[in-house]
């Protein structure tokens, strides 16, 4: 039974270090929203620099994979500036930076592989966004002040005539699901650790008591003559 536990809690340690491996605690300090990304390699390298993401690496758990990006939000309505963990873009998204999950990834709610200008490859570096314009014009199509975030059940990103375009559905709940799975995991993962510790803990003691010296034996035996 023990041997069981122990394999649960070698998987639990594993995936949960996974997941906490994709990001860098100090990403949210650095997030600051602006009015534009840079749309070629001069421009990005310039707002890296004035960035200045080298200058956290030291506060993360892999610092040679903090580097600057220039993203839109999950609400596909805003660009910001952040300083996070590089990844590969996959299936033809936008990338966004995500702040309840702290990390870097596809956008669900935007297709850029459609653009009829720069369309985006089924995959790309992270921090090579400034390659899909098209990406940055959509926040500025459903841009909105700071704090104000969509709810409506359907939305129009840009114009119809427009060569950037997704479809005008939001999507379901379902698309914020690789976000909240990080918190699902971890959460089950912490719950699960402590079961077993706790299981553990409980066997341990029950066996230490179910122990009966061999002198104590031989004690009640002899009291009994």
């Amino acid at each position: 039974m023990m041997r069981f536990y122990t394999i649960i809690g070698i998987f639990v340690t594993v995936k949960l270090s996974t997941v906490l491996g994709n990001s860098c605690p100090v990403s949210p300090l650095t997030a600051q929203i602006v009015e534009d990304c840079p749309d070629s390699e001069q421009k990005w390298m310039e707002h890296a620099r004035r960035k200045n993401c080298t200058a956290y690496a030291s506060q993360c758990h892999e610092p040679q994979r903090l580097v600057y990006h220039c993203v839109i939000n999950e609400y596909a309505n805003q660009t910001l500036e952040v300083c996070a963990y590089g990844r590969i873009i996959v299936s033809g998204y936008c990338t966004e930076y995500n702040y309840i999950g702290n990390r870097i990834q596809q956008n669900f709610r935007t297709n850029c592989s459609s653009f009829t200008q720069n369309p985006c490859p089924s995959g790309y570096p992270s921090n090579e966004s400034y390659k899909y314009p098209g990406c940055f014009k959509l926040a500025k199509g459903t841009s909105k002040k700071p704090g104000m975030e969509t709810t409506q059940s359907t939305f129009t990103i840009v114009s119809s005539n427009s060569p950037y375009q997704t479809n005008g559905s939001r999507p379901n709940e379902d698309d914020d699901q690789p976000t909240y799975m990080i918190f699902v995991a971890t959460g089950a993962a912490m719950l699960i650790t402590a079961a077993i510790i706790f299981v553990y803990v409980k066997s341990r003691r029950s066996s230490n008591e179910s122990r009966v010296p061999l002198y104590c034996l031989a004690n009640r035996e002899l009291g009994k003559h």
